[in-house]
């Protein structure tokens, strides 16, 4: 009803909760489909420190890392014993593509383009789309912000990173 008025809408989605499976992430996908809202956003899961879901975390040893630089909500910084850290990531890619590059959903964006500012700010989101952020290993600076701040890394990465950039 929102919609028809004229209103846009939009709607969060969230992966990697615990007791997440790839069948619940395929379900999210579905059912954000089915809403259709104008803008849909999906995150990780990110249990920041001094919520319940970090302690949870950490005293259950679901944390991969303590380096706050990975903490984003593009990054999954937890280890499930229902699916693995890299499905999540892929689910999440995958929810993206899927909602944005509908043939009716991209329609409907063309014909709510109205001058060059509405142009410039779709094809910014379908770049952002496009390459959506890949998790990363943990970082290997030499000074994480974990140690900086007096902890470090739960898990150690196996190899180095490699400096990517991703567009906003």
């Amino acid at each position: 009803m929102v919609q028809e008025v004229g209103i846009a809408v939009r709607a969060a989605f969230m992966f990697g909760n615990p007791a997440e499976t790839v069948e619940t992430m395929r379900r999210t996908i579905d059912f954000a489909k089915q809403l259709d809202p104008d803008i849909a956003l999906f995150n990780i899961t990110t249990p920041y420190p001094g919520t319940q879901m970090f302690e949870w975390a950490r005293r259950n040893g679901h944390l991969r890392t303590l380096d706050w630089n990975d903490y984003d909500l593009a990054n999954s910084v937890l280890e499930l014993p229902t699916v693995s850290s890299e499905e999540i990531t892929r689910m999440y890619k995958v929810a993206y593509r899927e909602f944005y590059f509908r043939p009716w959903y991209l329609v409907r964006r063309l014909t709510k383009m109205r001058n060059w500012d509405d142009i410039r700010c779709n094809l910014q989101a379908l770049r952002s789309v496009m390459f959506t952020k890949t998790a990363k290993p943990p970082s290997t600076d030499a000074r994480p912000a974990s140690h900086r701040w007096g902890l470090r890394p739960l898990v150690e990465p196996s190899a180095p990173a490699t400096a990517c950039t991703y567009p906003t």
